[in-house]
């Protein structure tokens, strides 16, 4: 049974996107989940989503493509400073 244990793999996922929604964090997702969380029409086209690489928060209707329509009623806001930068 102690073989089993060992096997099993206990690594966090890595999380590639950030979300920050009125202000405030929202979620950090990994790509697949990212990719679930858009599919399922949780992401707003005016969430404002960053990863590396990016130079600043971008909304998500201008990173995603396929985002979903009619989710867009809220003005962009962007996050406190420190997001940013804790987030890198």
């Amino acid at each position: 049974m102690r073989d089993d244990l060992e096997e099993t793999s206990l690594e966090k996922p890595v999380i590639d996107w950030y979300i920050a929604r009125d202000g405030q964090q929202f979620v950090l997702l990994s790509e697949p989940e990212m990719q679930k969380f858009n599919e399922l029409g949780h992401l707003r086209a005016n969430d404002l989503v960053w990863r590396k690489g990016f130079p600043d928060w971008r909304p998500a209707g201008e990173v995603f493509d396929d985002h979903r329509e009619g989710r867009c009623d809220q003005a962009v806001t962007a996050p406190g400073p420190n997001f940013a930068a804790d987030a890198r």
